[in-house]
């Protein structure tokens, strides 16, 4: 839920971003999240996506213990494979380029 990502990210000073606009009316809402990313991207040193309907069940883990910056990509799996709802991106330029080639 967004009010429970909502405490995480007070709880650690994480800035968080909203998306409720439709940015892109030829595609499918799933794709904004590459758009909003790009365009968060250089406001921070990573950003940490999450699909709206993931809840964060350790409210004490910093996003920091997970990080790890020999990457620019991180991502998580679950049963079916790599998970494109939960994932970081760190600010370099191999991250703004990947994100403009993943949407193309």
């Amino acid at each position: 839920s967004e009010q429970d990502k909502r405490e995480y990210a007070k709880k650690h000073n994480y800035k968080i971003f909203v998306n409720n606009d439709i940015l892109d009316s030829t595609r499918k809402p799933s794709w904004f999240k590459v758009l909003m990313t790009k365009k968060h991207l250089k406001e921070v040193d990573w950003i940490f996506y999450v699909d709206t309907d993931t809840i964060i069940i350790d409210h004490d883990r910093p996003l920091t213990s997970f990080i790890d910056d020999r990457y620019d990509f991180i991502v998580t799996e679950d049963h079916r494979g790599i998970n494109a709802g939960v994932w970081m991106i760190k600010n370099t330029e191999w991250s703004n380029d990947f994100l403009t080639k993943w949407y193309l």
